[in-house]
């Protein structure tokens, strides 16, 4: 798992190495879509689905 470039370029030659397939995950959660949907799920699971403004996240 790698969280920094320099991980990245420790790792590719290892992998390379190894024959290792080589994935990229993205965290979801994280996202800013997501991160955008969570309040409206929120209101819908309260059962507030008419609310007529979002809760927006600003970035």
């Amino acid at each position: 798992m790698c969280y920094t470039e320099e991980d990245l370029r420790i790792m590719v030659p290892l992998m390379r190495k190894a024959f290792v397939k080589f994935m990229v995950g993205f965290n979801r959660p994280y996202s800013p879509l997501m991160q955008a949907l969570k309040p409206i799920y929120r209101r819908h699971k309260e059962g507030r689905t008419t609310d007529a403004s979002p809760e927006v996240p600003e970035e």
